[in-house]
């Protein structure tokens, strides 16, 4: 009877999938052929801080752009028109999310945003 019961549940799951497959309108060209990096922006990227470099998710907040009081990062915003640098996991510096080094490192990565130059020029330079 067990075996009974699958056939048919089975059997009415595979007609009423062949059925939605003949109805639904698929665009095959929509899902093939695309590229394979679909999340790249022209002017912005991450940069990850160096071990010893201190971090300070909290008063980051407080200004546009992020670590200005880094001598570096100042002429560099400066040159490449640095409108926004935010960290890109806010609040990783802190509690749970910095109770391991592999979660502490979260808090180094930071997301810059550029209005002038390239992306090149600008992932370089920094």
């Amino acid at each position: 009877m067990k075996k009974f019961t699958q056939a048919i549940l089975v059997t009415i799951l595979l007609s009423g999938m062949v059925n939605a497959a003949q109805m639904l309108p698929v665009d095959n060209e929509r899902f093939l052929n695309q590229p394979s990096l679909l999340g790249y922006v022209a002017d912005e990227f991450i940069v990850v801080l160096k071990d010893q470099v201190p971090v300070n998710h909290a008063a980051d907040a407080l200004q546009p752009v992020a670590l200005e009081q880094l001598a570096g990062f100042r002429n560099l915003s400066g040159l490449f028109k640095v409108d926004r640098l935010r960290p890109q996991f806010a609040g990783a510096d802190q509690g749970l999310l910095a109770d391991s080094d592999s979660k502490r490192s979260l808090a180094r990565h930071y997301k810059i945003h550029i209005q002038t130059g390239t992306l090149e020029e600008a992932m370089e330079a920094y």
